[in-house]
């Protein structure tokens, strides 16, 4: 997936794959639903997903950007993670029966 090897929480500079950027739309959906899926904690009452990364802003801002282009619906950026709206994580086929 184009993933950094070793501690990323420590890189300044850490991003989201190259290959993101002008990639089709399937690409980027695939990356979402493959992210979402690997680091993704549900909310059954609410359907809304949050994502806890200890990684710069600017890398969650990049994530929420590519998640909220991909579900065509609202994702938020918070202190230490990024929070997927119900309407988007259904947008994004995530079902609520899937949720932790």
């Amino acid at each position: 997936m184009g993933a950094p090897i070793g501690k990323k929480s420590e890189l300044d500079d850490i991003t989201l794959p190259w290959y993101l950027d002008g990639a089709p739309e399937d690409v980027r959906e695939m990356f979402a639903h493959s992210y979402i899926a690997n680091r993704g904690y549900g909310d059954r009452e609410s359907a809304q997903v949050q994502i806890i990364e200890d990684r710069p802003q600017s890398y969650r801002e990049s994530l929420a950007a590519l998640l909220e282009d991909a579900a065509g619906a609202p994702v938020t950026v918070g202190d230490r993670s990024v929070t997927i709206s119900a309407d988007a994580a259904w947008a994004l086929g995530i079902e609520r029966d899937r949720l932790a």
